[in-house]
């Protein structure tokens, strides 16, 4: 059994698995964090478990940016745009750039990484400014961003705390941090149990929002 990929430590409780027992969810005895008990196995697969951009066409993509997408996307980067002056914008694990067009189009500087190939292409194949850059590659380091967004990403890493640092040492001073990923503590989750359609093998950190505050005020200078 993997210890918690947040502490390291070895201890834990199960909190709940699968009906079919194929997945299980550990609480750490130590910080509390609540992972995925085969998240090492998780990560030997993960070329198989993100190869759907691979398979889309433009007509998914069309589906997939539907207006009112864009238009949830349109607020949020207005309501960005209200914390920081500048406009320059990094969307980590960027996918097939949904938000990138958005932003784009809304005259920000939209800057894309993404480790998946066929995501980047999809981009790409757009115009858009996308790349397979590690978030820990050096090629970053002579850059700052006015906002880096991480959606629905941060469940998806070992170590999430080195993630939340890299973001803040290439913010500007006064930048923002935009960063969603779905909550343990919800009433879905309670209710739905095991069934919770959020349990997944790509999935190897559950956060909430306690755990995701306390970790952001305890790695970073960020203020939650």
């Amino acid at each position: 059994m993997p210890n918690c990929h947040v502490c390291n430590s070895p201890s834990f409780d199960e909190v709940l698995s699968t009906d079919d027992g194929r997945l299980g969810l550990n609480r750490c005895g130590a910080c509390g964090f609540v992972y995925l008990s085969s998240w090492e196995e998780s990560l030997a697969n993960a070329e198989q478990l993100y190869d759907y951009y691979a398979h889309l066409t433009d007509e998914d993509l069309a589906e997939r940016h539907s207006p009112e997408n864009r238009a949830r996307q349109q607020a949020l980067l207005q309501k960005l745009s209200s914390y920081t002056t500048g406009r320059r914008l990094l969307d980590v694990g960027c996918g097939d750039g949904q938000l990138l067009q958005t932003a784009t189009e809304a005259g920000w500087d939209a800057v894309g990484i993404d480790l998946s190939e066929s995501a980047v292409n999809l981009c790409r194949r757009r115009g858009l400014d996308a790349s397979n850059t590690d978030f820990f590659d050096r090629s970053l380091d002579a850059r700052r961003f006015d906002v880096i967004v991480m959606s629905e990403l941060i469940e998806h890493v070992p170590a999430p705390q080195r993630f939340l640092s890299r973001a803040e040492s290439l913010l500007e001073p006064g930048g923002v941090l935009y960063l969603t990923t779905p909550n343990f503590g919800s009433l879905a989750r309670r209710m739905l149990g095991e069934s919770w359609s959020v349990i997944h093998p790509e999935h190897i950190g559950y956060f909430e929002r306690s755990t995701l505050k306390d970790m952001v005020c305890r790695e970073t200078g960020l203020r939650a």
